[in-house]
């Protein structure tokens, strides 16, 4: 493909005004997402595969038609705002509730967490008010687990060496379209900072 042809190929993905979804997430580092991974393994026969690495979604998959270059301005001008103090120490607790079939380990839910929350649900990303409720900050481990082993994988779960501690160093945003079978992260910013530190 020519330099100009794929040029433009990222600009009409970026400028792309169909309904994308998109998704704001703390990404774990890798050794604590290898934690996470070996976790998991076990049990994916009994559970859909979860498309993402592990993460802390701050905002559910929500849908927009707001281009994609545009999203990425909005993301950055709400990096300006992002609470400066986060810990390199963060810490998953606990097995968290299990809702319907998915089962998740909690985070403590420090201040920072719900803050950043905030932040990022009522930003002009969404283009409409998203739902406000707790934040309880989690990474999920699986989703669509099958009810009648359920029992058994929330045991298994109980069971992992925790706390596990580990940084929260930056915030993603990522978008997925109804024919990717992955997310694809648009930008990263470091917390406290405004710099890109992502990939387009």
């Amino acid at each position: 493909m020519s330099r100009r042809a794929d040029v433009c190929s990222v600009y009409y993905v970026l400028m792309d005004t169909t309904t994308h979804k998109y998704l704001v997430a703390v990404m774990l580092d890798p050794d604590t997402s290898r934690i996470i991974t070996r976790l998991r393994e076990p049990l994916l026969p009994i559970a859909w595969r979860i498309t993402l690495d592990p993460h802390i979604t701050i905002v559910p998959p929500s849908r927009a038609t707001m281009p994609p270059a545009q999203a990425i301005v909005s993301f950055l001008k709400l990096s300006l705002e992002l609470p400066p103090s986060i810990s390199s120490a963060e810490r998953i607790i606990r097995l968290g509730s299990r809702r319907s079939q998915t089962l998740a380990l909690a985070v403590q839910p420090r201040p920072w967490w719900q803050r950043l929350h905030r932040l990022v649900a009522t930003s002009a990303l969404w283009q409409v008010a998203l739902p406000s409720r707790e934040f309880l900050p989690h990474i999920t481990v699986l989703n669509h687990v099958d009810p009648t082993v359920a029992a058994t994988a929330e045991n298994y779960l109980s069971q992992a060496d925790l706390p596990i501690i580990f940084p929260a160093q930056s915030v993603s945003l990522l978008m997925k379209q109804p024919a990717w079978p992955t997310w694809h992260e648009l930008a990263r910013v470091a917390v406290g900072s405004a710099s890109n530190i992502g990939r387009h």
